[in-house]
This record gives structure tokens, C-alpha cells and sequence, in this order.
């Protein structure tokens, strides 16, 4: 691989990429943990009143409800996201009472028993997720294209036929002929602008030239 805007390149997938599947799998488990500790309360849960001690406020979640609750003269605390429906048994007073579950053998497990249970993050967090996944798996596919192309193209010499400003780049056409005398067309981004009629290098794939790219390479080298 060559150094520079490879190693940039591979920064991008770890960070994007390993990064959003982390975030994925943390997600995943938070929410495999509710829907579990859902479950048991529904199962097994003893109900008891619990007074409202104060909110949490987050720019990027609904206010969650901090309650605390008393059970063989032990208090237990809870938090849970404000529920969806604003009717559903308190007034969000500080000092108000609601009715909570918990587990027996385990209080700290509780949630108040006539909310509906919402989703600990935002959706914009998924949104988020989804698009450092998305991205990483991108810059992934271009190292993996072009590592295929460095491995097993073929070089061939081409025409340039057009060439035309693109931002801080110069898209330049060209066409080429493979070894079977097929006629190729493609197009690459280069720093310089090259002449109508000028020839420059490329590699394109025997199975598919259609795969083709001027070299050198982006992000790898053809030693050898």
C-alpha cells in the first residue's frame, strides 16, 4: 500500500467502519438487556410506591424520572425515560407518587409499572450509527477494489480522450484496447490536466475491464 492517502484511507474504515459496529453491538446489548429485564418484571416483578425525587435533562434523549422506593426498609433508586403517553399515572411533580415494579430477589431491577418502555436513545443515534457504518463499509469496498486491481490487473496504454476541471481535480476520459483488442472506455481523477490525444498508463481487470483505473494507484503500488 502506499503511504499518505492509504494509511488517511485506513484511519477512515477503522474509525467509521470498526467504530460504527461497536457502537452497533453496545447498542444491541442495551437493548437486549431491557427487553430481558422486561420480561422478568412482567414475570415475576411485586408492585410498590415510589416518590418522584427529581428529572435528568439531555439534549439528545426524553427527560428521564428518578424515583426512589422502599422495600424490608432498604430504598432503592430508579430511573426510567419519560413515557409516551403523558397520561400514564404521574404528574411529573417532584414528591409525586408512582406505582413501580421490581424483582423480589433483585430491587435494584424496576421500572414503574404503568409506563410504556421507551428507547434509551435517541433515534438520531441510530441515524448516527448507521451512517459510520455506512461510511467505513465504503471506504472498505475502494481499499478491497483497489487491492483486487493492484493484484490481478492488467497494464494497458491509453488515449486521452476529453479532459475537463472538476473542483480541485481534472476528470480526463480515455479509451484503451485489452489484450483481446476489445475497446475499453474509462475515466480517472488526476491532480494534472492532460492533453486530448496524450497517453497515460492504467490497469483494468482481464474478467472485467469495465474495472479499470489509471495508474499509479490511489492507495497501492505494483512492486516488482
Amino acid at each position: 500500500m502506499n503511504d499518505g492517502d492509504a494509511r488517511y484511507l485506513l484511519t477512515v474504515v477503522l474509525l467509521f467502519f470498526v467504530g460504527g459496529l461497536i457502537f452497533f453491538g453496545l447498542l444491541c446489548h442495551e437493548d437486549f438487556k431491557q427487553v430481558r429485564q422486561r420480561a422478568l418484571l412482567r414475570r415475576y416483578a411485586r408492585e410498590t410506591t415510589a416518590q418522584v425525587t427529581g428529572f435528568s435533562f439531555s439534549r439528545y434523549s426524553p427527560m428521564s424520572v428518578n424515583y426512589r422506593f422502599t422495600v424490608d426498609g432498604v430504598s432503592y433508586y430508579g430511573k426510567a425515560l419519560e413515557p409516551k403517553n403523558p397520561q400514564a399515572g404521574t404528574s411529573f411533580d417532584k414528591g409525586e407518587e408512582i406505582l413501580v415494579r421490581f424483582l423480589p430477589s433483585d430491587p435494584a431491577t424496576n421500572h414503574p409499572a404503568a409506563w410504556e418502555w421507551s428507547l434509551s436513545i435517541g433515534w438520531w443515534f441510530v441515524v448516527g450509527e448507521a451512517f459510520l457504518t455506512s461510511m467505513g463499509g465504503l471506504a472498505l469496498i475502494v481499499l478491497l477494489r483497489d487491492r483486487r486491481l493492484a493484484r490481478n490487473g492488467r497494464a494497458a496504454s491509453a488515449v486521452v480522450t476529453a479532459c475537463s476541471k472538476s473542483d480541485r481535480w481534472f476528470r480526463v476520459d480515455y479509451e484503451f484496447n485489452t489484450e483481446n483488442g476489445v475497446l475499453i472506455k474509462g475515466h480517472s481523477d488526476f491532480k494534472d490536466e492532460y492533453s486530448v490525444g496524450a497517453r497515460i498508463w492504467v490497469l483494468y481487470l482481464p474478467s472485467k475491464p469495465q474495472r479499470n483505473h489509471s495508474y499509479p494507484l490511489d492507495f497501492y503500488s505494483v512492486l516488482g
